[in-house]
């Protein structure tokens, strides 16, 4: 099956990039495209193989679902989905995809949220606005995922 995605060349690159390291850091600024290459990487890591777990945390419960509701709602999506309606249950929600991967959507609002996951890939948007002791609680999750880490973030000005 062949995916069109239409990253740009630096998207390309950051996207080839979490395939080879064990973290990756994704400094940008707005309107980059960062949750953009977080969904392309969710996607792609879902496809890759049958029954793979993929973690994506953000700092609000606002963010999840935004980028929740843009996966569920583009057009070339549906189809990978394993049913049209997925599942939207409060606070968490997740998408199975149809080799039945999963995608996982968790808001870090508060620290112990992630904490008991073992993903098979971890993507941290917005990594600049989770709070340290998060960051603190957030350890173990890191060092339980059996694959990449993308943390993609603004510089806000530091």
């Amino acid at each position: 099956m062949k995916i069109v995605l239409g990253a740009n060349a630096m998207q390309v690159s950051v996207l080839e990039s979490i395939a080879a390291n064990t973290i990756t850091t994704l400094i940008a600024g707005r309107q980059w495209g960062k949750t953009w290459v977080i969904q392309a990487a969710a996607i792609c890591d879902a496809l890759r193989a049958a029954g793979r777990h993929i973690l994506y945390c953000a700092h609000a419960d606002k963010l999840c679902r935004q980028v929740f509701d843009e996966m569920v709602t583009a057009p070339g999506i549906r189809p990978l989905l394993h049913s049209r309606r997925p599942h939207a249950e409060q606070p968490y929600k997740w998408i199975r995809f149809r080799n039945n991967s999963l995608l996982s959507f968790f808001s870090l609002e508060q620290p112990d949220t992630a904490r008991g996951q073992h993903p098979d890939l971890l993507l941290l948007d917005e990594g600049r606005q989770i709070p340290q002791r998060t960051w603190a609680t957030m350890l173990p999750t890191i060092s339980a995922v059996r694959g990449p880490v993308l943390v993609a973030t603004t510089p806000r000005g530091k």
